[in-house]
């Protein structure tokens, strides 16, 4: 098992946490993305890939060396992990990056899957100082309907289908188990932290200026913003089947993952947005 990273440091606190047994057999590759040798090499002898990169100003530009390098050893699989809703026609800034990199991942030949989830649960964590220290958060989403799904059952998803040729070129929208506006989740936070949790809906200038007193760039408030805006037109309010098909069990519900970080929604040390 080799995972190919930018930051070794950070890699290694992520991967922490692996049992003995996966962590022995846990290879970090650290490199430039845009190194074309080193990718090829990194990719020799390699029989599944997974993909998966962060929002950045160079997101496609690596990816799209990674799946060139994938293709030139002939790699057998690439699992990417995409977005909900994701095309190159698509009504906002994510949808589009991550609708041409499906499309060019598909026109490199290699037999490949496509993981489509809906918004993150894991999103919630960068409200978690204001929801210890204030009990509310902030958006622009008063109403919309938000199909969220834990990270966790996105990767028991990717493991699901990392080697299987069954699931080769084909791509699934993954969601959790309920759609759920943000005031219904403030409920469960209520509910479950026991004291009133509230979503406070602010205008698109309020928001920016948050942003903007945080050190934000705009390109990446501009990619946050255009989020909001396609959940609260309904982007990401169909369920779908997929994911439990998948992994063979129920999805996780916003109340397992409040449980589950409880304490970050807690503490006054809860990561800051």
């Amino acid at each position: 098992m080799r995972a190919l990273v930018r930051n070794p440091a950070k890699a290694k606190v992520v991967f922490a946490d692996l049992p003995p047994d996966a962590a022995d057999r846990l290879e970090i590759v650290d490199g430039d993305f845009g190194d074309v040798q080193l990718l090829q090499r990194a990719f020799d002898g390699v029989g599944s890939v997974f993909l998966a990169l962060g929002t950045s100003t160079q997101q496609i530009a690596f990816e799209k060396a990674l799946i060139d390098a994938a293709a030139h050893v002939r790699v057998g699989q690439v699992v990417r992990l995409s977005v909900l809703g994701a095309s190159q026609q698509g009504g906002y800034e994510v949808a589009r990056r991550h609708g041409e990199l499906d499309d060019y991942l598909a026109a490199s030949g290699v037999a490949h899957t496509l993981l489509r989830p809906a918004y993150f649960m894991s999103n919630l964590l960068f409200a978690a100082a204001s929801i210890a220290s204030a009990g509310r958060w902030y958006g622009l989403v008063p109403s919309a309907r938000i199909a969220m799904i834990d990270t966790r059952d996105v990767a028991d998803a990717a493991h699901a289908v990392l080697g299987d040729p069954a699931r080769q070129n084909v791509s699934y929208d993954l969601t959790g188990p309920a759609s759920l506006t943000f005031a219904e989740v403030a409920g469960r936070f209520t509910a479950l932290l026991g004291r009133p949790i509230q979503y406070v809906p602010i205008d698109e200038a309020t928001m920016r200026q948050g942003y903007a007193k945080r050190g934000v760039p705009d390109w990446l408030a501009d990619i946050a913003l255009g989020i909001e805006h396609a959940m609260q037109a309904g982007r990401h309010a169909a369920l779908t089947p997929a994911l439990e098909r998948l992994i063979g069990r129920p999805a996780r519900s916003i109340d397992d993952f409040i449980r589950d970080h409880q304490s970050a929604f807690s503490s006054s040390t809860a990561p800051s947005a």
